[in-house]
């Protein structure tokens, strides 16, 4: 018999997977439980028409090591499964997220919310930039990419959206808060050098642009 308390993390972590699958614009088309695992199998077609199929895993163990990602990755191999997720409650070992990064399953773990975090007030909407809008910005203060501020892709909004290293992020301001406009961020990976620097309000990006350049005029002298 299951435990009370494991089947209230498995009801959060269902809810939590639908959410985050159907902001993606994935349509859950059927779940199956066993001893294991909890397996969420969705699809989605984009506007070109193309579709694409993903599997969400849940190990209702708490370990997930190296053999967990390897079956994983074999299992959506055997079933022409395009993308997988793996939800991990618990932290995973070194091992075994260098096993995701290098067959392409990603990991969504405790650290990030298993929600939608943009339905929350005090989260911003952020909007992963189209080649032709990334250019209009760019063109528009004259800068390249890597002059904008940066954001992880280790961050849950980021992840949230699915954007990558190189891309540009639009960050739309919380009218509820009392902002407005925009700003922009550059998605670095989690393992680069960043330095951040704490300031009261959201600057603006010609703000942002002149602060970049003068640094980076200092450190060229």
């Amino acid at each position: 018999m299951v435990a009370k308390d494991q089947l209230d993390k498995e009801d959060r972590i269902k809810k939590g997977v639908e959410e985050i699958l159907s902001f993606r614009g994935y349509e859950i088309k059927k779940v199956n439980t066993d001893d294991d695992y909890i397996d969420f199998y969705a699809e989605k077609t984009d506007e070109d028409g193309e579709e694409t199929n993903l599997i969400v895993r849940f190990p209702r163990k708490a370990s997930i090591g190296v053999k967990t990602i390897r079956e994983l990755d074999q299992y959506r191999k055997d079933e022409d499964i395009q993308d997988a997720i793996i939800i991990a409650e618990g932290a995973l070992t070194h091992y075994a997220k260098r096993e995701c990064l290098e067959r392409g399953v990603e990991i969504i773990s405790g650290t990030n919310p298993l929600f939608n975090i943009f339905d929350h007030m005090m989260v911003p909407l952020h909007i992963k930039l189209e080649d032709d809008e990334v250019e209009e910005v760019l063109e528009k203060y004259q800068i390249k990419k890597h002059q904008l501020p940066k954001i992880l892709d280790s961050d849950p909004a980021i992840k949230a959206i699915q954007a990558q290293p190189g891309d540009i992020i639009k960050i739309i301001r919380n009218p509820n808060m009392g902002e407005s406009g925009a700003y922009y961020r550059y998605v670095i990976r989690s393992t680069s050098r960043l330095r951040l620097a704490t300031k009261t309000r959201h600057p603006s990006l010609e703000e942002v642009v002149e602060d970049i350049d003068e640094e980076e005029t200092e450190e060229e002298l």
